[in-house]
């Protein structure tokens, strides 16, 4: 169902249908128009991003279902917040990795509202995980870095694998 908003003042134009019933669209173009965006924000904010994109779809027809759901996620990025965390937001956080796990960033992402992926990855990994380990760094774990830089170089990553409870 459509919310209010995102109907008013459009004018509906059509698609070529080809053989066989598939309909062509224009193909994407690179900026957005406000009022695009308006109408994507109501609607995701409306119905969310498991939604049937296939209704604003019908009004906005130069653009796919995917292309629509998409620029929702990016409307959502802009807004994203760049401030302090708030014990709120980690309780979210906490709660949106106990659903979805410690790797599936962009749907954790979804349910902290003003966070993106990374946001909340970076949160997981540097302060809330209880696997972190907190204490100072022991020798073995020193001469373990030691020797994964003499084999494959500075991959920080890959060591943080070998290393429990310590991140890149």
């Amino acid at each position: 169902m459509l919310a209010p908003g995102v109907l008013s003042g459009l004018s509906k134009t059509s698609s070529e249908v080809l053989p066989g019933g598939v309909v062509k669209k224009t193909p994407s173009r690179e900026i957005w128009s406000k009022d695009e965006d308006e109408r994507i924000r109501i609607f995701g904010d409306a119905n969310g991003l498991e939604a049937s994109w296939r209704d604003l779809c019908l009004i906005l027809t130069n653009h796919t279902e995917e292309e629509l759901k998409k620029r929702y996620g990016k409307i959502l990025k802009m807004t994203n917040s760049k401030t302090q965390w708030t014990r709120e937001e980690d309780d979210l956080l906490v709660a949106a990795i106990g659903k979805h796990g410690p790797k599936n960033w962009s749907n954790v992402a979804q349910e902290v509202p003003g966070r993106n992926g990374k946001q909340c990855r970076e949160r997981w990994c540097n302060y809330l995980d209880p696997d972190i380990k907190r204490d100072a760094w022991q020798r073995e774990e020193d001469r373990l870095i030691l020797k994964y830089i003499r084999t494959t170089g500075s991959r920080w990553a890959e060591m943080a694998k070998a290393l429990p409870g310590r991140y890149e």
